[in-house]
């Protein structure tokens, strides 16, 4: 009966493995249409800024930054270093967007997790609709995903050696 049990719990151990595992490319697929969002919204932000420089400053963003930074005005100063971290900002998030579409799934995964913008994760996870992808990728991960958490619980139970050593 316990050796039922133990094969019983392994089974379901995989399989939510399995459908956690799949739960990635949809989660970097959210998060990429999000920091798409943010991008495009602080390029129009930019735009903003680019038209006021096009006007006074024939079109060089970086004077109308140094200008705005040179004011004595403190409030002046700092709308200066809000253009500044704008500019930075559009750098970035379009350098990890790039990466996030380019390459192997294998590659967009290492970007994924190495590059990821905290804030912006942090509202996809809030958001996140768990969903069954019936693509490779999607397939491939949870299949991978679940024969390591599943190895990595014998192991442990096995290390333990827990009555389950006995299905193990």
């Amino acid at each position: 009966m316990l050796t039922f049990f133990a094969r019983l719990i392994d089974k379901l151990v995989f399989a939510i493995a399995g459908v956690t595992a799949m739960q990635l490319p949809a989660l970097m697929q959210q998060y990429q249409q999000r920091l798409s969002g943010h991008l495009s919204e602080a390029q129009y932000q930019l735009g903003k800024y680019q038209q006021i420089a096009d006007e006074h400053y024939q079109g060089n963003i970086a004077l109308l930054i140094e200008q705005y930074r040179k004011n004595t005005d403190p409030g002046i100063n700092a709308a200066g270093d809000l253009v500044y971290q704008l500019v930075d900002r559009i750098s970035v998030f379009s350098t990890k967007l790039q990466h996030l579409q380019t390459g192997d799934y294998i590659q967009q995964v290492y970007y994924f997790v190495s590059e990821i913008e905290h804030s912006i994760f942090t509202a996809t996870l809030q958001d996140f609709q768990p969903s069954i992808p019936l693509e490779s990728s999607a397939i491939a991960t949870g299949v991978i995903g679940a024969i390591l958490i599943s190895s990595v619980l014998h192991i442990i139970l096995n290390a333990l050696q827990l009555p389950f050593k006995r299905y193990a």
